[in-house]
Order: structure tokens, then C-alpha cells, then sequence
């Protein structure tokens, strides 16, 4: 039996909690696939995660206690529901985003934080205090090869190597790979080709230095890669990294950016590459594509892209192709 408790407390000022991971559902497919028992804890009102075997709220402390220690592991988020486990003497995965597990995890957890840039800057605001953000949170494939390590009697450390790595489908890959702002590996070449105005589009938190950023995050009407309120022939350049993949309509999406290029204007790709297991949209969920190097090419050339240069994989397992506008 697996307990899953998916939600911090219900905000006052009705914002969906910072601390509550939007993939639950994922977790409890893969479970369930493997014959696992679901149970739901939390309280009246939390929306029921779909495929779960029980759902039990609102239960005295008492009779939570008795269940957690039938358990075999429970799989949480940052709430007080982490910090009854841990006085019972059990083992939990939990699922951190905004809170720093250097303060207020347990040692004895599995403890999993996509990466610390996503913390909150006052690790003691209120809860009300703290944006949402889903991409905080690090991704279902990975609790679930938690979990697995778990039930095999194994636990995740460290690479003594002085960097850190991790196993997917038993092939090893280096963590930075997954931990955002994959701009930076091929920004010192883009920079060389990027030059005027430019259109950043889905850099986020770490847009093309100088340029206009249009990003799902921002307010309207800078938050639409298919509709750019821009008039034609507007920018120099359109730089894009780790974007493309998450437009299920990628096409419309490039003859936006090229539609908002000038003629002879730089249209600069930085894409996942097919050789990364991990990048596959069969295993990442946030990912509605995979290109091959020769696929975009010939798609970019069908959309009047010429001179077209593209580099081969990197460490980053990505690569860059980028051309120019046909005038």
C-alpha cells in the first residue's frame, strides 16, 4: 500500500499552493501499472487524483497514524503530512519546490528538488506570499525511478566524482542536463550570429540578453509563441531555446517567428536531441516532440529558411541549427 498526499493547505486568498505538484496522476498511472494500492490522504474539498484505489480525508490523527505505519512508503509534497511520517519513524518521497529540504526535510527521505534556482527568496514567507509555478517541480519519471530504487532496497546518493548524474532506462547522463537554462551551453556561438533586435521566445527566466522575450509565464499579449504582437519584417533575429518541443503545433509556431523576421534576419534554434532517451515525449511529459537534425532542416528550408547551418550533438545532448529569412 502506497499513501499519496498531493496538497499543501488550501490558501485563504484562493491561489493554487506553490507547493502543490501538478503530476500526480502520472505517478499514480505508473503505480497502479506495477500493481501498487493507492490511498489518497488529505482533507474534505482536495480534488481526487485520478486512479487512486481509496481516498480517505479528513482522518483523526489517530487513525492517520495507523495507516501510514501499514504503509509500505508514502509519496508527499512540503506540508505537515511529511513531518508526521518522519515522527513515525517511515521513509517518505517527498516532492519539493519552493522550500528548501536543507531546512526542512528529514534525512532518512527521499527527498527530490528539480533545481534550487526555483526556491523561494524568503524561505519563511507565507504561503500566500509564494507564486505557482509547475515547472518547479521535477519531473514524474524521475519519483517514479525513486520509488523504484526504494522498493529495491536502494538509495540515491551522490556521485563522488564531484558532479552529479542519473540513471534513465539504464543509461547515465549528466543531472545538469535537467535542471533549466539550457541557453547558456550554446549562448556564446548564438550571440556571434544574434545581433539587433531580437525575439527571445520561451527563454523564461533566462532570455537572450537585449531581447524581447515572449514567454508562456509573462501577461498577455507577450505570452503567445503562435500569435507575436509584432508587425512583420520587425526583428533582426528570433533565438529559441528548448522551446519548440512543448508547441504541439510547431509548424504554426515557426511561420509566426519567421513572420515576424526581416528579410535576411537570423532564425536561431537550440533543440533536445533524439540521442537523449530522457528528452523523448514517451518519457518526458512535457514534451509533445523530438526533432531530428534532418527533419527541422527540411522543414525550415519548406518554410523559406536558406543558408542553413547546424551544429552536431553537445554535451548537453542538444543541438543548434540556425539560417536565414529568403528576402
Amino acid at each position: 500500500m502506497i499513501i499519496i498526499a498531493p496538497y499543501a493547505r488550501k490558501l485563504k486568498n484562493g491561489q493554487k499552493n506553490a507547493r502543490n505538484y501538478p503530476n500526480f496522476e502520472t505517478i499514480v498511472k505508473a503505480l497502479k501499472s506495477k500493481g501498487h494500492h493507492i490511498i489518497q490522504v488529505g482533507v474534505n474539498g482536495e480534488e481526487v487524483i485520478p486512479g487512486v484505489d481509496d481516498v480517505r480525508f479528513h482522518l483523526s490523527l489517530p487513525e492517520l497514524k495507523q495507516l501510514i505505519q501499514k504503509s509500505f512508503t508514502t509519496i508527499c509534497v512540503c506540508s505537515f503530512f511529511h513531518h508526521l511520517v518522519s515522527s513515525l519513524g517511515k521513509k517518505s518521497i517527498v516532492l519539493w519546490s519552493v522550500d528548501d529540504p536543507k531546512i526542512f526535510s528529514y534525512p532518512q527521505n527521499i527527498n527530490l528538488l528539480k533545481n534550487r534556482s526555483y526556491l523561494a527568496p524568503n524561505q519563511f514567507a507565507t504561503y500566500e506570499e509564494i507564486p505557482y509555478n509547475p515547472d518547479a517541480f521535477i519531473d514524474p519519471q524521475e519519483v517514479i525511478a525513486a520509488f523504484e530504487q526504494l522498493e529495491q532496497g536502494k538509495t540515491m546518493t551522490e556521485e563522488p566524482t564531484g558532479f552529479k548524474t542519473f540513471t534513465y532506462d539504464g543509461k547515465i547522463f549528466p543531472d545538469y542536463i535537467r535542471n533549466g537554462n539550457h541557453a547558456q551551453y550554446i549562448l556564446p556561438v548564438a550571440q556571434q550570429v544574434c545581433q539587433g533586435k531580437g525575439l527571445d521566445v520561451g527563454g523564461g527566466k533566462w532570455p537572450f540578453p537585449g531581447s524581447q522575450l515572449c514567454d508562456i509565464q509573462l501577461t498577455p499579449p507577450w505570452n503567445d509563441a503562435l500569435h507575436i504582437p509584432a508587425e512583420d519584417n520587425t526583428f533582426d533575429f528570433v533565438f529559441s531555446s528548448h522551446c519548440l518541443e512543448h508547441i504541439p503545433n510547431y509548424i504554426d509556431a515557426l511561420k509566426e517567428w519567421i513572420r515576424v523576421l526581416k528579410p535576411n534576419g537570423t532564425l536561431f534554434l537550440y533543440l533536445p536531441d533524439v540521442s537523449c532517451d530522457y528528452w523523448r515525449p514517451v518519457n518526458n511529459s512535457k514534451h509533445v516532440h523530438i526533432f531530428r537534425q534532418e527533419d527541422i532542416t527540411y522543414d525550415l528550408k519548406k518554410l523559406g529558411i536558406t543558408d542553413i547551418f547546424q551544429s552536431g550533438v553537445d554535451l548537453a545532448y542538444s543541438f543548434a541549427i540556425f539560417g536565414k529569412k529568403n528576402p
